[in-house]
């Protein structure tokens, strides 16, 4: 992927963390094929992969192939990620991303075992740049097609 939409990407992730997540191949219309609005968790120094808080009742909480769909908050930056949806058993990443606003979503403390920290690692991404700018504009009013190039895909680290 063209460094320039990678970081397009990850920036407007960071600046608007949410995405509509669900499970993968979960063909029939079921609780596990609806897409759930969450909250990305991310570190900037982890390549390609974000976390995810949930309940342990949740039906994204059993894992596996995942899909998320992003719009950042401009739609200027859109994408489809794909990736494995897997449990984070290290402590220090729970605690470094458990804070008062993921907590007021639980009943009680972090030791309640309810909250699940699932990590997203991202197979695959496809995304897409909206050119908001001058030219972008004149080329939508005078019909001129727009520039190849806003668009691309591949592995996002």
């Amino acid at each position: 992927m063209k460094p320039e939409i990678r970081d397009a990407f990850w920036q407007a992730l960071a600046r608007s963390p949410i995405v509509m997540l669900r499970l993968a191949g979960a063909g029939e219309r079921t609780e596990h094929a609806l897409a759930n609005p969450m909250t990305a968790q991310i570190d900037s120094n982890a390549a390609g992969c974000v976390w995810f808080f949930m309940s342990r009742d949740s039906a994204l909480a059993a894992g596996g192939p995942a899909q998320a769909d992003f719009s950042a908050t401009g739609h200027d930056v859109f994408a489809v990620l794909e990736g494995e949806l897997v449990e984070e058993v290290d402590p220090a990443v729970f605690d470094r991303f458990f804070t008062e606003e993921v907590a007021a979503w639980f009943v009680g403390d972090k030791a309640s075992d309810e909250a699940l920290l699932m990590r997203f690692d991202i197979a695959n991404a496809e995304v897409w740049m909206k050119d908001l700018w001058v030219s972008g504009l004149l080329r939508c009013l005078t019909g001129q097609a727009q520039q190849k190039g806003d668009h691309d895909s591949g592995p996002i680290s």
